[in-house]
């Protein structure tokens, strides 16, 4: 069994799981153990999940775990690869919604890290983030 990686950011305000190496059922509950232990640990201000290279089209209840997992961050971002791979991240992101969490799916991690810092309130890198303008 392949096991997801964490990669904490600097100031270990957001979790970055490359699930790129996932091949089956039990690799993404692997990846919902770590994402849950990650937010227990105190690493709980977002969580960007990278699946572009992973065929990413989990089962209804695969993704249903997974939400769940991921619903302990307030904010969520899912990177995914093809069209196919968006629907799944946008039917996980809704999910994770209904469970009271902000959650994107994107095609890039930039946007993805970019919609996080705004979600978060604050840039990766440390500095205050500009506040969002509202529309007139």
């Amino acid at each position: 069994m392949t096991s997801p990686e964490l990669r904490p950011t600097p100031g270990g305000r957001l979790v970055v799981l490359d699930g790129s190496r996932l091949a089956g059922l039990k690799d993404w509950r692997a990846l919902a153990s770590v994402a849950g232990l990650a937010c227990a640990a105190g690493a709980n201000d977002g969580v960007l999940l990278d699946v572009r290279q992973a065929p990413f089209t989990p089962a209804a209840g695969d993704a249903e775990m997974l939400a769940v997992a991921l619903s302990g961050y307030p904010a969520v971002a899912i990177v995914c690869g093809g069209n196919a791979s968006f629907g799944c991240a946008r039917m996980v992101s809704t999910l994770v919604e209904l469970r009271g969490s902000r959650a994107a799916a994107f095609f890039t991690e930039g946007e993805a890290e970019v919609w996080l810092s705004q979600q978060v309130g604050r840039e990766l890198d440390g500095s205050a983030a500009a506040p969002e303008q509202a529309l007139v």
